[in-house]
């Protein structure tokens, strides 16, 4: 990485092999996933020829400070994701003390290199190896933590931050670890990683070669496999949770309904879209969503004997569970509950009554029947 600001690397300051106490990780194997950061000083570059050279991705130089856009941004990011790499776009950062200044780059980044961020991309990447405060550790870390906090609110992920071993000892402190780190540190056989447990990429060279580009590359290393990659990246942007999957185990299921009953009027759990969540909600996740009604304790679409002998069974017991009977959420079996399950029994997903399934009642479920007919509970069905 280089900055606009001069003809040298920036990267000579933070890269260096500095043999600082602070944990470490494993030595990089000969399995791990190669990557390379470049920016408009490697000038053209042959994008296939370095996918075909063992390359699976690309840090790519997008913005730095306020105002400056590389000029070989947009066609890099194209050509790297064109030939099948990973991509993820950089800022160098140019810390200062002026208010809103993490917050204003930040917005800056997410302008010109907005459309590279999200699902499929590596996180984008706070590039931090000067500081033009200057600041102290703590002020250098909070306006790194403000930065990410504007990234993570516009794309949903924290993004990676690219320190070297000798600036992240001496210039920030141990609250950073928020942040995933990319690790320069060059020449050594294992990198330090400074307040760090652990890396997620390592810049282990500032003078690499690979095919389709001239001259020197930084070359870098990923904590695992191509395959680890791939789950890395995966995992990195989940497929939101369908509506009424509360729980995101991607079914939605008696415990989501356990859920929203016991989140009566946090606007978190509202489907209808009114703002609130109520009883009303409820209603669309039974009928709506899971398209059967109050009662079917086992979600089958038929309630029937089998539901009423649940009931029966935890009939007078304090429970939220709708698995258990509870299905207006007062921590309760009692005849509030039977009353629902009454004036749907028989009901088979159509509106139509169960006769084929509705076996002889056992003698406790009978008993609930006759109770519900006696505080006269009758047979509805939603049409």
């Amino acid at each position: 990485m280089r900055s606009i600001c001069c003809g040298v690397r920036g990267l000579a300051v933070v890269g260096v092999a500095v043999a600082l106490a602070g944990p470490a990780v494993a030595q990089r194997g000969a399995s791990a996933s190669e990557g390379i950061d470049v920016s408009h000083w490697q000038g053209t570059i042959n994008w296939t020829a370095v996918a075909n050279d063992g390359i699976d991705y690309a840090f790519i130089k997008a913005t730095e400070g306020v105002g400056f856009t590389d000029s070989r941004f947009a066609s890099n990011a194209a050509g790297a994701e064109a030939a099948g790499l990973y991509v993820a776009p950089y800022h160098f950062a140019r810390p200062g003390l002026n208010a809103n200044d993490a917050v204003n780059e930040a917005n800056y980044f997410l302008q010109v290199a907005g459309g590279v961020m999200g699902d499929g991309y590596l996180p984008p990447v706070l590039d931090l190896e000067v500081d033009d405060g200057p600041m102290s550790p703590a002020q250098l870390t909070a306006w790194a933590l403000d930065f990410s906090d504007t990234i993570e609110a516009a794309i949903g992920i924290k993004p990676l931050l690219y320190t070297g071993s000798s600036f992240a000892s001496t210039q920030l402190t141990s609250a950073i670890t928020e942040l995933p780190l990319w690790i320069a540190n060059w020449g050594v056989s294992s990198p330090n990683t400074s307040h760090w447990d652990e890396y997620d990429f390592w810049q282990y060279t500032a003078t690499g070669s690979v095919a389709g580009i001239s001259g020197n590359v930084d070359r870098n290393v990923f904590k695992s496999s191509p395959l680890g990659l791939d789950i890395y990246v995966d995992n990195l942007f989940p497929d939101p949770a369908a509506p009424g999957d509360f729980d995101e185990d991607g079914d939605i299921d008696v415990d989501d309904i356990d859920l929203l009953l016991a989140h009566m009027g946090d606007p978190a759990y509202d489907l209808t879209g009114n703002g609130v969540t109520n009883t009303a909600d409820t209603t669309y996740l039974i009928h709506e969503i899971l398209g059967t009604e109050y009662g079917d304790v086992n979600l089958d679409s038929l309630i029937n004997t089998s539901d009423l002998a649940v009931l029966a069974s935890h009939f007078g017991q304090a429970t939220s569970s709708w698995a258990q009977g509870d299905y207006n959420g007062d921590g309760i079996v009692n005849t509030s509950d039977l009353a629902q399950l009454a004036a749907n029994f028989g009901y088979d997903g159509t509106g139509a009554l169960v006769t084929a399934t509705a076996a002889v009642p056992e003698p406790a479920t009978a008993a609930l029947l006759a109770i519900a007919g006696a505080a006269g509970v009758v047979r509805r069905r939603r049409g």
